[in-house]
């Protein structure tokens, strides 16, 4: 049972959300962003780089392929991709043409992607010829390795995509992504969220971390999982430099990494890392961790800080590491 006291933090002050929120997309924000900023970096992987500029214009060209598709607002776009700078290339470029996107990771097994797929009814899903396996028999699908696929990317104009291009106005009560429940507690289900709650996101993110918080982000969690919308998008928007890997022990195989925030589970595996990392010869360091559970009571709260080897909280607020 809730003491008022507590019932008063839970019901009203944890939800005294609300904000003024600009009527933005988006696409509008990291557009803005490349503008601004055009040559800054703004996605690494594996040793390559793209600036702002460079990112912008290779979404905006993907974009009018899924346009001519017949993606656009209400429809929506599965992306079973590997780990590289294509993935979020194709998260961006689905954005910008207006449809939502639905993350598939490629390690899951072929009848939960088959239940995901069968349930969103994607217009068409985006691979590469290493991914197309994954999905169900019959589904349409974009390969962008494809010699052909390629050339008719690389032909498209890399200008903003803009509503007179789309089937109808891009508009902020739009889906932006559907993702999928892990189904711990029976199947899977869709959860839909639309644009106008991701800038909502963006916002909050700003206000807790702000720009320096957000300067050199780490994304290692599957874009399946929703935190990947906060290393990804919001980093992007906000104009940090994104490196992309694997996992978070792909940094212990590479030069090193150093960085303002990164992401973990309360999990045994970033426990892991940490052990691993102290007899590594390669550095990993960054100075801020946002501790990410399901926390459901003041007593599991409770526990859960006193396994976290930082101090931490876990309302989507910095957690200082050193």
């Amino acid at each position: 049972m809730l003491s008022a006291d507590e019932r008063h933090q839970v019901v009203e002050e944890w939800n005294a959300t609300a904000r003024a929120v600009a009527p933005a997309t988006l696409p509008m924000l990291i557009e803005a962003q490349a503008a601004r900023t055009p040559g800054a970096p703004a996605l690494s992987h594996q040793g390559q780089s793209l600036t702002y500029d460079e990112l912008n214009r290779r979404a905006s060209r993907r974009a009018r392929v899924l346009l001519a598709a017949g993606a656009g607002p209400e429809t929506r776009v599965a992306l079973a991709l590997p780990r590289t700078a294509d993935m979020i290339v194709a998260v961006l470029a689905t954005l910008k043409a207006g449809a939502a996107y639905v993350p598939v990771d490629v390690r899951y097994p072929p009848d939960r992607v088959a239940q995901m797929l069968g349930h969103a009814r994607p217009l068409l899903s985006v691979v590469t010829e290493a991914t197309r396996d994954v999905l169900p028999d019959g589904m349409s699908a974009l390969v962008l390795d494809d010699a052909a696929v390629a050339r008719h990317i690389m032909a498209q104009e890399d200008a903003y995509v803009v509503d007179a291009e789309r089937p109808a106005p891009l508009l902020p009560r739009h889906p932006a992504y559907v993702i999928y429940t892990s189904g711990t507690t029976g199947t899977p289900k869709g959860v839909v969220v639309e644009r106008a709650n991701a800038v909502n996101f963006v916002t909050t993110v700003e206000e807790h971390f702000g720009p320096d918080g957000m300067a050199r982000v780490l994304a290692s969690t599957s874009l399946s999982f929703d935190v990947s919308v906060f290393e990804i998008l919001t980093t992007l928007t906000l104009g940090g430099d994104l490196e992309l890997v694997d996992d978070l022990f792909a940094l212990l195989e590479g030069e090193g990494w150093s960085g303002s925030l990164h992401t973990e589970a309360l999990t045994a595996g970033p426990v892991k890392v940490r052990e691993k990392a102290s007899t590594s010869p390669r550095a990993v360091r960054w100075r801020s961790t946002l501790h990410v559970l399901d926390i459901r009571t003041s007593a599991a709260k409770h526990r859960a800080r006193s396994r976290t080897p930082c101090p931490s909280h876990f309302e989507a607020v910095p957690t200082a590491c050193p």
